[in-house]
This record gives C-alpha cells, sequence and structure tokens, in this order.
C-alpha cells in the first residue's frame, strides 16, 4: 500500500489556484516558484517551477493536473530533497522491481515507469533502465495507455544507453506520456512554445532555453528532438560535451 507524504500532492489535483490545498502543496515544498505560462491549442498551461528543490506544478486552464518530483539531478535540475518521506519504502535508489516489493503490484509497469492508481489519480514512476528519474502524480493518464510502436522504429534505440536513449526512446510518443515526461525530467519545462504550419499540418516546438533542447510535435505525438551540446544565441547547451549537436527524428521526418 502506497503511504506517504506523496498525499500531499495527490490531494491538491484538481484543485485551482489559491485552494488551500494547492498552496498546501506549494508550501509544503517550500521557497519561492518562477511561473511559465503557455497556450496549447487554446489550453492555458501554467508551470509552477522549483527548479533548485526537483518540483514542478502543472496547471492547465487554472487546475493542478500534475506533479513531477525529481529524483536524478542535472546542472540545471535539482533532487527533490524530501524523498526519505516521500514514498514509504522507496528511495531515488530504487530499481522497479525494488517499488514493486514495497508497494506491490501496479496497475501497470513497462520498461520506462511503474504507474499505481491511487485516490484521487494515479503515481507513477519513471526509470531509465533501473534508474528512477521522476515521480509522476497526475490526475489522469494523458496521451493514451498504449505504448507506441513507432517509438521503436528510430534507428539504433536499442544500442545506445545514457540520455540518449532517453530521447530516442520517447520519440513516437505521445505529448505527456511516460516517455515524454521522462524527457521532460531532462531538459526541464519549455521556456517558449511555437507552432508552424509546415505541408498543411501544424507543428509545434517546445524550446528549453537551460538545457538546450528543442522538442518537435505534430498532432501531438513527439516526433523530433534537437539537442544543442554548446551554448549559442544566450540558450544552454546540453551537458555533453563531445559532440556539437544531437538530432533525433521519427524515419521519414524531416526535422
Amino acid at each position: 500500500m502506497l503511504q506517504g507524504d506523496v498525499f500531499t500532492f495527490l490531494n491538491a489535483l484538481g484543485a485551482r489556484e489559491g485552494d488551500p490545498r494547492l498552496e498546501h502543496a506549494l508550501a509544503f515544498v517550500g521557497g519561492p516558484h518562477e511561473v511559465e505560462v503557455f497556450d496549447e491549442g487554446g489550453v492555458q498551461e501554467k508551470y509552477l517551477v522549483m527548479t533548485d528543490r526537483g518540483v514542478d506544478f502543472l496547471l492547465k486552464d487554472g487546475v493542478l493536473t500534475t506533479v513531477f518530483v525529481y529524483a536524478t539531478g542535472t546542472p540545471d535540475q535539482g533532487i527533490y530533497g524530501g524523498w526519505e518521506s516521500l514514498v514509504d519504502g522507496v528511495s531515488p535508489e530504487a530499481s522497479p522491481d525494488d517499488v514493486v516489493q514495497a508497494l506491490g503490484a501496479p496497475l501497470r509497469s513497462t520498461e520506462s515507469f511503474v504507474r499505481y492508481q491511487v485516490d484521487p489519480g494515479f503515481v507513477q514512476f519513471d526509470f531509465d533502465g533501473d534508474a528512477l528519474k521522476m515521480l509522476v502524480v497526475m490526475q489522469e493518464v494523458v496521451g493514451g495507455d498504449a505504448p507506441q510502436a513507432a517509438a521503436d522504429e528510430v534507428e539504433g534505440a536499442e544500442t545506445v544507453d545514457g540520455d540518449l536513449a532517453v530521447f530516442m526512446r520517447a520519440v513516437g510518443h505521445p505529448m505527456f506520456s511516460p516517455a515524454h515526461m521522462a524527457v521532460i525530467g531532462l531538459a526541464g519545462p519549455a521556456t517558449e512554445s511555437y507552432d508552424e504550419e509546415r505541408g498543411g499540418a501544424m507543428w509545434q516546438y517546445e524550446d528549453s532555453a537551460r538545457t538546450g533542447v528543442t522538442l518537435q510535435f505534430t498532432q501531438d505525438v513527439l516526433v523530433g528532438a534537437l539537442i544543442k551540446l554548446r551554448a549559442e544565441d544566450g540558450k544552454f547547451g546540453y551537458p555533453t560535451p563531445e559532440l556539437t549537436a544531437v538530432t533525433v527524428v521519427l524515419p521519414g521526418v524531416e526535422a
């Protein structure tokens, strides 16, 4: 059975700004937060970002729908400091098997996540191999519950490891799917979002200036990721010094 401080976040799901439940969750993490707002297809998405404390809150049209709690840090993203009491029996070093042993049989599990249904939403542990990347508390599962076969078509997806493998596995999956959430854990929330019409279809771009990552979507599916490895034009580069840039796209997609 799942127990711990995670219920502070679960109980805040569905709360609007100013609701005591949301205010309590923010105060529980503590400290100030940055606000990043985007308009996605007529839906306002507002991120309350606590980068140094390893927690981000996502509100859609003013309602809290998702909380991201990071277990792995980067130069631009801190680790949540309250893991000791967040979920009883689960630490940032936990493997998928450790999570199942501590919490019992999940609602669903794959190579990249272990998901539990906990009223009033879901608690999901996202992994890169055996490494826990983040815990996601969400009001509903967005983007469908079935993995997308297209992600396995990216050449070399099974022959690389590390951060690049996370991006490669995510290409072909829907926006806000577990694979996309794993990418958000590496790239951080978008600092700029814009649309472009190409070939009669609308394409959406999500830039994360702090990590030099641009994600490319069409029909709400991640089809490409441009990862800049050197700082330029006021944007940071991804913290990997060996290459100038990496582009990951679905076969047949022009980045």
